[in-house]
């Protein structure tokens, strides 16, 4: 589901007649070189600033910038003064390269179990 930004409310519909140009995802090895991180947000000041002051408690993630380096289609930008500025992560972009190299593993195990 989404809501975009006039604010309508919707869904992105997951069967194939509504897709085109579907390929089977091979190399997901770019996986293994994302850093998950924990961290804690920082507080602006009344200016919109960061400040050193940490907001809230632990949280987990990973670093955008460190994601845009190896595969930026996973993050997601806003427009400032007509040029994209990276935001953040789309954490659901990774739960299909994620159940992909799940299987590559679950192959290589069993093929290993069975020397």
């Amino acid at each position: 589901m989404y809501i975009d930004n006039t604010g309508l409310l919707g869904y992105v519909s997951s069967i194939r007649a509504s897709k085109t140009n579907i390929e089977n995802l091979a190399d997901v090895s770019w996986l293994k070189s994302l850093n998950p991180v924990s961290y804690q947000y920082r507080k602006k000041d009344e200016a919109g600033n960061y400040t050193d002051e940490a907001d809230g408690g632990k949280d987990y993630g990973l670093i955008a910038e460190d994601v845009e380096a190896v595969v930026p289609e996973l993050c997601f930008y806003d427009m400032v003064d007509g040029n994209p500025e990276l935001r953040g992560v789309t954490y659901s972009k990774l739960i299909t390269p994620m159940l992909k190299y799940i299987q590559q593993l679950e192959a290589r195990v069993a093929a290993l179990e069975g020397k």
